[in-house]
Parts: C-alpha cells; sequence; structure tokens
C-alpha cells in the first residue's frame, strides 16, 4: 500500500450521509503535501467532527486535459460537488495556485461571482500572515492555529449548509462566518490606493466587521500534531512525523515563524503519540523549533531505540543544551547528517538579523560531539541589508574550516532574504536583481575553490516573485487569475509583466526601503507583536548594518 493511515477518519465511500463536505487542498505536488504535517492535521481537525467528510486534493502534475476536473483523492470528486473547498498555505509561492485549483476543479475562482458555492476557505502560516494577493478567492481565512478555530468554524458551516442558503451561498456564508474569533472575511474591507499606488487605508464596511482579526493559538499543553497518513510517495518515505513545539524562543528579526507563532510551547503527550506512530512505521522525524528543549523528546529517542529505529529531525540551533542531549542520544538519532542554519558567517551581519550561533558553531565543530557524522548542511542567507563581499566570502571560509576540522562533506544552501509580515524585516529592502546575481557569483566562485563543499542556491527570480507576494496587496489577484486562465490553456504565465498590469510598481516596491508609516495591506491582523517594537527592531538591525554597533 502506498498509504498507511495512523488516523482512519473510516469515512469510506459514503457521500449521503455527511451534512457537511470539506475539501482541503494543498498547493504543491501529493508527494510535498503528505510531508506537510499542518495540512494533514487540519484535515484531521475536520474530521473528527462525524457529520463531516474532509478529503484532500492536491496540484495536478501534469496539464489537464479539456473537460477534466482536478479532483479529490478520496472520492475522484470535483471540486465542486463539496460544500467547502480549503486551501492550507504555508508558503508565499502556493497563492499563485488557488485560483488555478480552483478553476481545474470546476469552481468559479472569483469570490465576488461565486453565488451558489462552494464556500472557499485558506489557512496556514503564509495566509495567516498577509491573506492579500488571494482575498479576490477567498470567502475567509482562517488566521493562526487550527485547533482553537476548526470546532467554531465547523459548527458555523452545518448551521449554514442546514439553512440551504436560497439568496447567495459564499453571502450567507460569510455572514455565518463574521465575528468568529481569527475568521478575516476580505470581502468586509475596502482597500483604498493613491495615486502612486501605494495603500492609503483600509476602511471596514461590513456591519460588525473587526477593526482588527487577532490570530488564534493553541493552548499550552495542545497535543502534539503528527502524521494520520505516511506514505511511500512523501517527500519523506514512510516517515512518522511528530510536532515537538510550537513557537519559538528565539526572535531572529527576519523569521515568520518566530514573530507569527508565539512564545515557545512544547506539545503534550508526545510520548504516547511516538508510540502510535511506532505501531505503522519504523521511521519518525520531530517537527518544530528547539526540539532538544520538549519534555519527552529523550524518551521519544529511547522509545525508537527500543523499537530497533532511529529519529531524524529538522535543523538544529547548536546550544549546549542541545549539543548535550544529540551527544547523550547519538545512538539513537539518525546524525549521519545534520542541518545547521548560521544564516550569516560574520558578527556585524549576526547583529543586522538578531542571531549569532558563531560561538555554538565553534564549539560543536572543536570539539566534535558527533560521532558517525559524515555531512553538514548549512543554510545561509544573502542580501542581508549591510552585506559586502566580505560577508559572502566568509560563508564559503566558514564551510571550508568546517570541512577541515570536522572531517564532514559540506553542503551549503543559501537563499536571498525575503522580506516577511510581522518581522522587523517587513520594512527592509531587498537588493535589486543584477545585485543578487553578482552576489551569488561570488558565492560560486569562492565556494568552486574549496574541497568537499557543494552549494545550491536557491532561484533568485523564485525568490524575487515570493517576495512581491509576501508583501504584495489584494491587486495582485488580477495577476494570479490571469496567470491561471494562461495556465488552463496551455500558455505561459508572463508573471512579472501581469505584475505590472495590474499592480504597477509593486515588483519594484520590493527593492525599496518602506517608510516608517507606510500602511500594510495586512493591516487588519495582529499576531500579538506591536508595530512599534517591530520597528525599533528594524532600526537597530539598520544601524547594526552601518556600524559595528553593539545591540
Amino acid at each position: 500500500m502506498d498509504e498507511i493511515w495512523t488516523h482512519d477518519p473510516k469515512k469510506g465511500s459514503d457521500w449521503q450521509g455527511y451534512a457537511l463536505r470539506i475539501a482541503i487542498g494543498f498547493p504543491g505536488d501529493r508527494s510535498a503535501g503528505t510531508a506537510c504535517l499542518g495540512f494533514l492535521w487540519a484535515q484531521h481537525l475536520f474530521n473528527l467532527n462525524q457529520e463531516v467528510r474532509c478529503d484532500r486534493f492536491f496540484k495536478s502534475d501534469r496539464q489537464l486535459k479539456k473537460g477534466e476536473r482536478l479532483t479529490a483523492v478520496e472520492t475522484g470528486r470535483p471540486l465542486s460537488d463539496y460544500d467547502v473547498v480549503a486551501f492550507s498555505l504555508p508558503y508565499e509561492n502556493g497563492f499563485a495556485e488557488v485560483p488555478l485549483m480552483l478553476s481545474q476543479g470546476g469552481v468559479e475562482p472569483a469570490a465576488s461571482r461565486r453565488s451558489r458555492g462552494p464556500l472557499v476557505l485558506a489557512g496556514g502560516m503564509a495566509a495567516s500572515a498577509n491573506p492579500e494577493p488571494v482575498a479576490d478567492f477567498v470567502d475567509a481565512v482562517a488566521i493562526g492555529e487550527a485547533e482553537p478555530a476548526v470546532g467554531a468554524l465547523t459548527d458555523a458551516l452545518l448551521s449554514l449548509k442546514r439553512a440551504r442558503a436560497s439568496r447567495n451561498y459564499s453571502l450567507e456564508g460569510r455572514e455565518r462566518l463574521r465575528g468568529l474569533p481569527g475568521v478575516y472575511l476580505p470581502a468586509d474591507y475596502v482597500h483604498i490606493f493613491g495615486g502612486d499606488g501605494k495603500l492609503e487605508a483600509i476602511e471596514a464596511t461590513a456591519p460588525g466587521a473587526p477593526e482588527i482579526v487577532e490570530a488564534l493559538r493553541a493552548d499550552r499543553g495542545f497535543h502534539a500534531a503528527h502524521s494520520t497518513v505516511v506514505s511511500r510517495r512523501s517527500a519523506f518515505p514512510g516517515m512518522f512525523l511528530l510536532e515537538t513545539a510550537r513557537g519559538c524562543p528565539y526572535r531572529c528579526r527576519f523569521c515568520l515563524a518566530a514573530h507569527t507563532s508565539g512564545p515557545h510551547r512544547p506539545a503534550a503527550r508526545l510520548v504516547e503519540t511516538a508510540a502510535l506512530g511506532l505501531r505503522r512505521c519504523s521511521r519518525i522525524g520531530l517537527i518544530g523549533t528547539a526540539f532538544t528543549k520538549a519534555p519527552g523528546a529523550p524518551e521519544v529517542c529511547e522509545m525508537a531505540a527500543a523499537a530497533g529505529t532511529r529519529v531524524s529531525f529538522s535543523s538544529v540551533r547548536l546550544d549546549s543544551e542541545t549539543l548535550g542531549m544529540l551527544s547523550r542520544m547519538a545512538g539513537v538519532l539518525d546524525l549521519e547528517s545534520i542541518s545547521v542554519a548560521p544564516e550569516v558567517a560574520t558578527k556585524k551581519l549576526a547583529r543586522v538579523i538578531g542571531k549569532d550561533v558563531s560561538g555554538d558553531f565553534e564549539e560543536f565543530i572543536r570539539s566534535k560531539p558527533l560521532p558517525g557524522l559524515k555531512k553538514l548542511r548549512l543554510y545561509y542567507l544573502i542580501g542581508v541589508p549591510g552585506e559586502t563581499d566580505e560577508d559572502i566570502e566568509a560563508i564559503a571560509e566558514t564551510a571550508a574550516d568546517a570541512g577541515r576540522r570536522s572531517n564532514c562533506s559540506i553542503s551549503i544552501s543559501a537563499t536571498p532574504m525575503i522580506p516577511k509580515p510581522f518581522t522587523p524585516m517587513q520594512w527592509a529592502a531587498m537588493p535589486e536583481m543584477f545585485e543578487l546575481k553578482r552576489k551569488r557569483d561570488v558565492l560560486r566562485r569562492v565556494v568552486s575553490n574549496t574541497k568537499r563543499v557543494d552549494l545550491k542556491v536557491e532561484s533568485l527570480k523564485g525568490s524575487v516573485e515570493q517576495a512581491i507576494l509576501a508583501r504584495g496587496d489584494r491587486r495582485l489577484g488580477g495577476a494570479l487569475l490571469e496567470a491561471a486562465v494562461n495556465q488552463r490553456a496551455g500558455g505561459g504565465t508572463r508573471w512579472m509583466a501581469l505584475i505590472d498590469k495590474y499592480a504597477p510598481g509593486a515588483a519594484e516596491a520590493v527593492f525599496f526601503e518602506r517608510g516608517s508609516q507606510e500602511r500594510f495591506p495586512w493591516g487588519t491582523l495582529s499576531h500579538g507583536a506591536e508595530r512599534k517594537k517591530l520597528r525599533a527592531e528594524f532600526e537597530k538591525a539598520m544601524r547594526a548594518s552601518r556600524e559595528n554597533e553593539e545591540i
């Protein structure tokens, strides 16, 4: 079997027996979607209600034929058959898939022209931070985490379905969802732009529309999210994923998760949940920031060892506590290869981004605490404010030194720093494309002169597009919709040209620092961080980028 359910929803093939039918989609292929814990967990939460069946759909891996529809995995039914279509959007580049997948599924993409349904929802980290680029396509967005939102959302949707909406399904759906905690209705607000294309004001136009929608967060002691289905077709084949924590104990200035996910909260019932996974799978992957700080993590590793398997994990911050645990559990953890994110290689840039792990990394290389380690994956940013060629060259020098002293092969992954909403860097400028290319070429040149160091640089074009979407406004909806129409017809997207057509200046704005008083498209949302505090951190970062100031 390609898939093993650890939580079989037991919905079977029955269709008529459910009061509410939801199709939840992931804006990537099945391999990536089956490795996305947030997407799988949201489906599970909806399916806990016995009146609901929630099925999955994914981006098609081929051009659909004329008349062919995008369908749900569990039923083979097109999206148009469902009462609700929901999207899990963990990254901004997935925004472009929303109108395309709706259209392929037989659903009118434009919410303003959709009267008979289905109702279209969105959630996930990218949508929670700034849903405006997809505002034209969705009726509602869940802001924040799923656990405190799903119950009230489901009750409201069941109420809508039982009422058999006779006027306008989307309109009545929004009326029932309005005022629910953590639910943002884009149609309730008008965005007013000036002649220069800048956002001048956001006005609530619907009675009862909240001035600010506060993001929801699960309480401390939330049940650890985990794989509900394990697939050999996943990006992590056959691996049971287990969430150890949410939030982050650090506040790196560029990191969206650090500023929108709240305080660091270890998940509850880790050992019990890991035991469930070990009954079905031979591999466990730990997900979450600072996973070594989670109560129960050592016990999970010991349990895995007793079962004859090892535990994998995402990138780690090599502080003394983490190194201690990794050393103690070296015989249990999958430590042949580990990932570390220094982000930058010089003290000056560490002060800019608010993250300095150089001392911990030096101690790790010096002490060689992990026997059997063969490969280090190092993640770095390029295009950080104040960056010079010497800062870029230091990346290769640090990696080469780590390789020599650790006797490991080194893999560098470099990506441009993307200014994200709700972070201090939301005001920052990206270097222009020609400068990003030059920085990439400098890094390639110095790495080519080092031994046992491989380099991968993320797509510069894709990174700039992601930055446009991350801080974009709802005018981008026109570009996304026309791109979807072109793609369905088998044509190219001409993405940058479409941006210029519908949102003049939006692409160029990525390369300019934002003003301190500039209005942002996500101004109707709150994730708890005060704007003035974020701005103060940004100004500290800018001073550090110009000086060798300790901050």
